[in-house]
């Protein structure tokens, strides 16, 4: 606490900072990648952004998870903030999910469950990849909608900034690695669609780790930039002020 208080203080520009080093990071270990598979026979393992067991680029992920909590940990003790309890609760369990492999167990679960092989055979993982994010998927939306609810307007509006970027974050982790799921026997679109799966996570998360720096300095957040910037007009907006006023 103490920490970001100092930052808070001595430099309004270190979230900025913060997120071009990152981005470099993960630049670099997108490069690494690159060279790993095309140039250096796919030694050392540790670089790939998909590696079997611990992987550089997977471990940083992790400290941005690490780094989220406890900017968001920080909100609700010192800014009051307690709806962003919903938040942290689910980036611990992104954490744990990519730690221990949550959602490849649950696939198969789901598989087992639903009888799915003799229905689908190779493509009923993916089937069960589904079934168990729509599941989360339900579980922390019930819950983040039920904080944002009964959130500050300002707070509202970042939620809706943050859930734009988990929007996207989550097109690359779900989206893009079902679609891999059927070309994994190609070599050059399983590359491509590794680049773009681990790539845009690293990416997503990178700024997310700034937004919420961003909300360390300032619990006003950047009052819905994000949002109004892909849905500037239209319903979408006109449902956000009417929740607003009937609150």
């Amino acid at each position: 606490m103490y920490l970001i208080s100092w930052f808070k203080i001595n430099n309004s520009k270190w979230p900025s900072i913060v997120l071009g080093v990152l981005l470099l990071v993960d630049i670099l270990f997108i490069l690494g990648h690159i060279c790993t598979v095309l140039f250096w026979g796919l030694e050392p393992k540790a670089l790939l952004l998909d590696a079997k067991g611990f992987g550089y680029p997977e471990g940083f992920q992790y400290l941005k998870y690490l780094g989220i909590m406890g900017v968001i940990a920080y909100l609700i003790v010192s800014k009051k903030r307690y709806a962003y309890l919903s938040l942290f609760l689910l980036f611990a369990f992104l954490l744990a999910d990519d730690v221990l492999q949550l959602h490849r167990w649950a696939s198969l679960f789901f598989i087992h469950l639903l009888d799915l092989y003799p229905l689908l055979g190779v493509n009923a993982l993916s089937i069960g990849l589904l079934a168990y994010t729509a599941s989360m998927g339900v579980l922390f939306i019930g819950l983040s909608v039920w904080h944002y609810i009964t959130a500050s307007e300002s707070t509202r509006k970042s939620f809706l900034d943050i859930f734009v970027l988990l929007g996207v974050f989550l097109f690359f982790g779900v989206g893009v690695d079902l679609l891999h799921t059927f070309f994994e026997e190609h070599h050059r679109i399983s590359l491509l669609l590794t680049l773009t799966e681990e790539g845009g996570e690293m990416l997503t998360l990178s700024i997310l780790v700034w937004y919420f720096c961003r909300l360390a300095l300032n619990p006003q957040g950047l009052q819905g930039i994000l949002w109004t910037t892909f849905f500037p007009e239209g319903k979408l907006r006109n449902w956000h002020n009417n929740s607003v006023t009937t609150q």
